[in-house]
């Protein structure tokens, strides 16, 4: 799978993606404009307030289906989870 796959169905699906995009982060952090915490929050608050944009320059159908709260609950959890 490449990080950039954007076929992400399921939750294996996901988690793969997750581990590919942080060895990505390893292996390639040149590629990276925001490679510490605080900058990556930024840029995905950022993205969020204006992703609606995205999908309209891209042709794609604006989600309508996100669930926020589960984004939220796997945020907060990975502040504490070890």
């Amino acid at each position: 799978m490449n990080p950039c796959d954007k076929e992400i169905k399921t939750k294996a699906d996901f988690l793969a993606f997750l581990t590919l995009y942080n060895q990505d982060l390893h292996s390639c952090p040149e590629e990276w404009a925001n490679r510490d915490l605080a900058s990556f929050l930024d840029a995905l608050k950022d993205w969020i307030e204006e992703m609606e944009q995205y999908y309209i320059n891209t042709k794609q159908e604006v989600p309508s289906d996100v669930n926020w709260k589960v984004l939220y609950d796997m945020l907060m959890a990975a502040r504490i989870y070890e």
